[in-house]
């Protein structure tokens, strides 16, 4: 995470899994926060996450048991918001 202050700050898993569906955006406006305030960025990052959530719940040719989100963006406020989600899944064979 880059914040406002120019510090990396490193979390560990135990600090993602903290997160449920009822404090998520806590967790995504602290990780964001190298972007504060810009509602561009969070905008594309609440579409992504709903189309992945879409996807999850309308395929039917994998049972997931557990799965895991990796969030990449673009941390210079002088360019446009850029993000990439990537999803790394164990699946049920």
């Amino acid at each position: 995470m880059h914040r406002s202050s120019g510090e990396i700050v490193v979390k560990d898993k135990e600090w993602g899994k903290a997160y449920n569906e009822n404090n998520i955006l806590d967790g995504l406006l602290e990780f964001f926060s190298g972007r504060v305030a810009d509602l561009n960025l969070m905008s594309e990052v609440l579409n992504k996450m709903k189309r992945v959530k879409e996807w999850f719940a309308t395929q039917k040719s994998f049972q997931f048991y557990a799965s895991s989100l990796l969030f990449v963006y673009e941390n210079d406020p002088s360019l446009p918001p850029n993000v990439r989600i990537v999803m790394i899944g164990e699946l049920i064979s």
